[in-house]
């Protein structure tokens, strides 16, 4: 449940270009959930960049991803993106947990990877939001509720799991079609230099120059 969706990761860049709204927010419970340090891993191992490089490409697409959202701190209105802070704090403690680690740090670890995708004075909200939440649950059902009813959580990745297979979007920009010829008459031309061993050379009546590769360059037609 807790690892990072790779599949899922590894489209995250290629297909930013005409995605929805609903698929950017998708890329953005990706990120927020795992960290942008383990969603860059995945360019790394699949295009051979550099840490730096992939960690630099993966903050600029996901800097493209909040420009679907006019007003950041609305994202609070969404019961995904919501979802997503919960689960990602569930994410930093299974994390803190395998390593056998305390799990007293970890509302520093949220707070700094929010601070790695949103603006500072968002991620506060965020992070404020999210901890309220978890503590009034743990003060309602005992110290086990760090997340959501099992029921909530399996909508929430039916919703993703519908979104992320969804063909992206037509790109907005206009295509460039291609024109396909009439048909122009052709025919094969020697070449002119006599100690040459090259096969003739296709040629139209568009052809201004003949060249060959024993050397030869002239205007076409010969004169």
């Amino acid at each position: 449940m807790f690892d990072i969706d790779m599949h899922f990761a590894n489209t995250f860049l290629p297909r930013l270009t005409g995605i929805s709204k609903d698929m950017a927010l998708c890329y953005l419970t990706v990120a927020v959930e795992n960290g942008l340090s383990k969603v860059s891993e995945v360019f790394c191992k699949e295009e051979g960049k550099s840490k730096e490089e992939a960690l630099e490409e993966t903050k600029a697409c996901t800097r493209q991803l909040l420009l679907f959202f006019s007003n950041t701190e609305a994202l609070l209105e969404d019961d995904h993106f919501k979802m997503s802070l919960r689960l990602t704090v569930g994410n930093i403690i299974n994390d803190l947990l395998k390593q056998k680690n305390s799990i007293d740090g970890w509302k520093n670890i949220f707070l700094s990877r929010l601070n790695e995708i949103f603006p500072p004075e968002y991620s506060a909200k965020f992070h404020e939001y999210t901890v309220k939440i978890i503590r009034a649950d743990i003060e309602e059902n005992g110290a086990a509720h760090w997340l959501p009813e099992w029921d909530a959580i399996e909508k929430y990745y039916a919703w993703r799991n519908q979104v992320k297979d969804c063909p992206p979007l037509p790109s907005k920009r206009p295509t460039r079609r291609a024109v396909k010829s009439a048909g122009v008459e052709t025919w094969m031309a020697k070449c002119p230099n006599p100690n040459c061993k090259e096969e003739p050379k296709r040629m139209d009546k568009n052809s201004k120059r003949f060249r060959c590769k024993c050397g030869v360059n002239r205007a076409y037609p010969f004169k």
